[in-house]
């Protein structure tokens, strides 16, 4: 699968478009974009609306990064937007003391048309339990989103879940976008374009166990 990034800001609904070579558009936190579940409920705003029109329209799948106000709760969110539908919102699961931030339930995985998909928000980047429990439910790649800068700790665990657990990893931050292979390598994107390739060979092995009465 290929994906293509774009900074946080950039409007993506005149940039995407369906000849384009990718197919997963992803945007990261734009701090001026808050998604007010009331206001899209009763129509005064129609942002879901439009990204999954837009996902139908390019005929790519969009996960795109937000915060959002459920009558005054705020959440660091992505919604996933498939073939017209808006398949889910993914909501960073932990939060810690003095965060202004609720947490979510759960990590979430989505069957998409360019695959199975899990959705790490924010500081779930730190959760390895959640990544290993996308692995075990057949995530063929994980798209995770921070607001804040890159680090060279962000490189390093990334890195180790891919080699790890098996799938590739792609990281959106402020300021820069960073993916690992299965072989636990960094990709290079081309055009901020970067190409996930799924493991889709396991080898099971077995092991006998004598007990004595």
């Amino acid at each position: 699968m290929k994906v293509k990034v774009f900074i946080p800001g950039t409007d993506i609904i005149k940039k995407a478009h369906k000849n384009q070579d990718y197919d997963i558009v992803v945007n990261g936190f734009n701090q001026t974009e808050r998604i007010r579940y009331s206001k899209e409920l009763n129509g005064e705003t129609c942002r879901l609306k439009t990204l999954a029109e837009c996902s139908e329209n390019t005929a790519k799948t969009y996960i795109c990064a937000f915060d959002t106000d459920n009558y005054g709760i705020i959440k660091h969110s992505a919604g996933v937007f498939d073939c017209g539908k808006l398949l889910g919102i993914s909501d960073m699961t932990v939060a810690y003391s003095g965060s202004p931030y609720m947490p979510g339930a759960h990590g979430k995985l989505y069957d998409t048309k360019s695959g199975k998909i899990a959705v790490a928000i924010g500081d779930d980047l730190f959760r390895y339990e959640l990544f290993k429990s996308f692995a075990v439910c057949g995530a063929e790649a994980v798209i995770a989103i921070r607001q804040d800068g890159s680090s060279e700790m962000n490189g390093i665990l990334l890195r180790a879940y891919s080699y790890l657990l098996g799938f590739p990893i792609l990281l959106v931050s402020r300021d820069k976008a960073i993916a690992s292979n299965v072989k636990g390598e960094l990709i290079e994107p081309k055009d901020d374009v970067f190409e996930l390739v799924p493991l889709f060979e396991f080898s099971i092995k077995t092991t006998k166990i004598k007990f004595n009465k």
